[in-house]
């Protein structure tokens, strides 16, 4: 295995020598031990997953935390969900913009610009109507704003791209939210936007429901397009849209006054004082794969310290202690240690993306690392739910069981009821159905339903239907059985064939 080219890949992609745990996965032999039909394999293809020739993961420790990384390895894809991916390595030139203050930030590379066109041809190969119907959407705005969203729109946007959140800096809970676009040419594009803006206003205004106008403020040098949104009755509307140009810059806020403390951050200039200088941000810069084109960042003591603020008062003030009656432990939330003294062993999340169009790693380092701990919950739950979809069913009630039996003669009947409505609707059609839920159309050479519901087995659950030759138009229908496991003894199967 060392020797595949795929598994070297991975494995350099995903840490190399400095990992601590390793796992690979040889996707094209997974793929073909999975049971699809038609649909789920047009669904593959349109996503890339048939280019894909391995996936990995990989956590390693790198600083004070570890990095978790999964890495998909796809050399020959020239379509699917790789090809939306960003490929130009971001600069952080949008820390720059956000406050120190922030507890969630993100940023990306992303062509915009190119994103519709790659986006139509995968929605085309997955359904041809949805990439009709993007093509009608696309034509319905042109005719409300006077212009090509694609054409005159999206192309002036450069590939930068940030979003962050946080609690202003001059206090109240009111959040400032601030998202930054890069732009070509920021001149032309404001009066795109302009004009974008006033006929959305005027197609706001329509709905008699709210009513809508743009205006600009000069502010420091610096126009604030201003979004007035005013509800018509008793309806209230809390935020006022804001975008303003600066630099190569379109940003844009929910109200004015976050704006405004935007661009006195820009005008002070202080070495350090947006969110890139602090030193949790620091550090995960430090530790981040390099090349990377996308890097979010959660600030878990932040997030912490907010819940201490808000939610555990209110648990306090709601759930008292004598109301969690049963339990085997007390539970007094009065008794939760001061914040203060938690914060310390929180740290701050980073995620990071790289991608250069061929392959894709995305990566996250955190205290504790992330990837694992959700992957065991995962496969616990997974355990859970198989085991309540066995044969045995429990009531709400621990003392009454009912183990249905193992083999039914109904489940049989069932199945062979549905082979049966499978063969004819490729006598009538020609073709195999997608999914038993076909059966419920009309026959065009009866005029009547196939089957006028699709049977479910005895114990409740659906019935898997399966193409299992293209070529003969071979298929089967089986049940699970009553202990709910594929291709175990007790599994009832009907079996046909439409040539």
């Amino acid at each position: 295995l060392s020797n595949e080219p795929a598994f070297q890949r991975v494995r350099a992609a995903s840490g190399g020598d400095a990992l601590a745990l390793s796992l690979y996965a040889n996707v094209p032999q997974i793929l073909t031990k999975l049971s699809m039909g038609e649909r789920e394999r047009k669904m593959a293809d349109a996503l890339g997953l048939g280019a894909v020739e391995a996936a990995g993961y990989g956590m390693s420790f790198t600083g004070d935390g570890i990095l978790d990384s999964i890495v998909i390895d796809a050399p020959t894809t020239d379509h699917g969900i790789l090809s939306l991916m960003p490929t130009k390595p971001t600069d952080h030139s949008s820390l720059a913009w956000a406050p120190a203050t922030a507890f969630y930030y993100v940023e990306e590379t992303i062509d915009l610009a190119g994103m519709l066109p790659k986006l139509r041809d995968l929605l085309g190969r997955v359904d041809a109507d949805v990439s009709e119907q993007m093509d009608k959407m696309l034509g319905k705005a042109r005719e409300v704003i006077g212009m090509d969203l694609e054409k005159d729109v999206l192309s002036g946007f450069g590939p930068g791209l940030a979003a962050w959140l946080s609690l202003p800096e001059t206090g109240g809970l009111y959040p400032e939210l601030g998202l930054s676009f890069e732009v070509k040419d920021p001149v032309a594009f404001e009066k795109t936007i302009a004009t974008v803006a006033d006929k959305a206003c005027e197609e706001i205004g329509k709905s008699e429901r709210l009513m809508a106008s743009r205006r600009v403020i000069e502010w420091h040098g610096k126009r604030l397009h201003v979004i007035d949104l005013v509800g018509v009755g008793r309806s209230m509307v809390p935020f006022t849209p804001t975008i303003c140009f600066v630099g190569n810059r379109m940003l844009v806020t929910l109200v004015p006054h976050a704006m405004k403390e935007i661009l006195l951050r820009q005008e002070m200039g202080t070495a350090n004082a947006g969110l890139g200088g602090q030193e949790d941000v620091r550090a995960l810069l430090a530790a981040a794969p390099s090349g990377h084109s996308s890097f979010g960042y959660l600030d878990l003591q932040a997030i912490m310290n907010l819940a201490y603020d808000t939610a555990v008062p209110a648990v306090q003030t709601i759930v008292k202690p004598n109301l969690l009656g049963g339990l085997p432990v007390r539970l007094d939330w009065a008794q939760l240690p001061a914040a203060r003294s938690m914060r310390p062993y929180f740290r701050s999340l980073g995620a990071f993306c790289v991608s250069d169009g061929k392959s894709v790693r995305i990566s996250i380092h955190s205290p504790i690392g992330i990837l694992a701990p959700v992957a065991a919950i995962g496969g616990a739950a997974a355990v859970f739910f198989r085991l309540k979809s066995q044969g045995t069913h429990v009531t709400m009630m621990p003392t009454a069981v009912e183990v249905l039996p193992e083999a039914s003669p109904e489940a049989q009947s069932n199945a062979d009821t549905l082979r049966d409505a499978v063969l004819a609707y490729f006598q009538a059609k020609g073709k195999l159905p997608e999914g038993l839920a076909d059966l419920t159309g009309n026959n065009p050479k009866t005029a009547s339903p196939y089957l006028a519901t699709v049977p479910l087995d005895p114990w409740g659950f659906g019935f898997v239907y399966t193409v299992t030759d293209v070529a003969t138009a071979a298929f089967e229908v089986r049940s699970w059985g009553a202990d709910g496991m594929p291709k175990s003894a007790d599994d009832v199967v009907a079996t046909g064939a439409g040539k």
